[in-house]
């Protein structure tokens, strides 16, 4: 595909209509939200009051129905769609056929290389979650990033916050996170990556961190990107990480892809443009239920083969695994939509 001019105006598949709509539907909730877990969690400090350790689970327990394993189950649909066509038997028989084999085979990686498997969830989800804030930061708050450097800089900034602040800012708990993920298959546990907990390692993100942020500000030049920043460093930087990320990939990462996928649907936007929002909900919970089902069914196999502990963390730490495993094709197809969507 030939290059875009990136100074010149583009919607990246979000029509003004859809947007202004979106952006009380989706951004300004984002905001919210992380802002009061911002204050609660400083209140809580301030007051030397903590929260039960059970209760840090609580977003990730809801994302399986709860935007968050859902909003990855309009995959199937979303090639077709990119072409303006209505998908058929054959297009999403295409999709789950490259979708299974990838799934599969980064599910048998953990099983093999569980050190491995978790550094590259890290960096996979580093990548993704950059290139769904980058796209957010085009379509929904219209932010002119008129250069590919400027670009990459912003999808790595913000996947950087959610994957990498928690380390610099919560060693003991990220490490307590890995330990549990790895030792579902190696009871070595987090000791094989245990560099990554050494101070001269976790000085160098702060350094990487401050510099992504820093040259993302200088070529977007735009207040709500350095505010978006400042808030989401704010987040990672006070709330406990497995809570932080946990409403993070509910309220923030999904609903913004979500969003992305109303936009991409001419059913479903117009029910945007409209403010029909009992359409959109019926029309998106439609699409995505039959491959959140099957999610459920691929976590019940790994479950069976891995046999984790019976018990809230063991249950997290393969649900990231299973999170893991989708997260690999499902970051081809958000690929393949900025690709189309002219986001590089």
């Amino acid at each position: 595909m030939p290059e875009h001019d990136y100074d010149e105006y583009h919607d990246y598949g979000v029509s003004d209509g859809c947007r202004s709509v979106l952006l009380y539907w989706v951004v300004l909730p984002s905001w919210l939200v992380l802002g009061a877990l911002i204050v609660v969690f400083a209140l809580l400090r301030t007051y030397d009051v903590s929260v039960p350790s059970s209760y840090r689970y609580v977003p990730f327990l809801a994302s399986v129905v709860v935007f968050g394993l859902p909003h990855g189950a309009v995959d199937h649909l979303v090639p077709a769609r990119l072409r303006d066509e209505s998908p058929d038997l054959r297009s999403v028989v295409r999709v789950m056929v490259v979708y299974t084999v990838l799934v599969l085979v980064y599910a048998v990686v953990w099983f093999v290389f569980p050190a491995f498997g978790f550094v590259f969830f890290i960096a996979l989800t580093l990548y993704h979650w950059g290139q769904g804030d980058l796209h957010a930061a085009l379509a929904l708050l219209r932010t002119n990033v008129d250069s590919r450097l400027g670009r990459v800089f912003t999808l790595m900034s913000r996947g950087s916050l959610p994957m990498l602040a928690p380390l610099f800012f919560f060693p003991s708990e990220y490490r307590e996170v890995a330990d549990a993920i790895i030792g579902v298959f190696d009871p070595r546990g987090a000791s094989a990556v245990g560099f990554a907990f050494e101070p001269a390692f976790r000085f160098g993100v702060a350094v990487f961190l401050v510099a992504a942020c820093a040259a993302t500000v200088y070529f977007s030049r735009s207040t709500f990107e350095a505010g978006e920043l400042l808030l989401l460093g704010v987040y990672f930087a006070t709330v406990p990480p497995i809570l932080a990320v946990g409403f993070y990939f509910c309220f923030w990462h999904s609903t913004r892809h979500i969003a992305r996928l109303l936009a991409l649907d001419p059913v479903a936007s117009e029910h945007v443009e409209t403010g029909n929002a009992k359409g959109v909900l019926v029309r998106f919970v439609r699409d995505s239920t039959p491959l959140t089902v099957g999610a459920l069914l691929i976590f019940g196999g790994l479950w069976y083969v891995a046999s984790p502990p019976v018990t809230l963390e063991g249950f997290f730490a393969l649900y990231l695994v299973l999170l893991a495993a989708l997260t690999l094709p499902h970051a081809g197809v958000v690929t393949l939509m900025d690709r189309v969507q002219r986001v590089w």
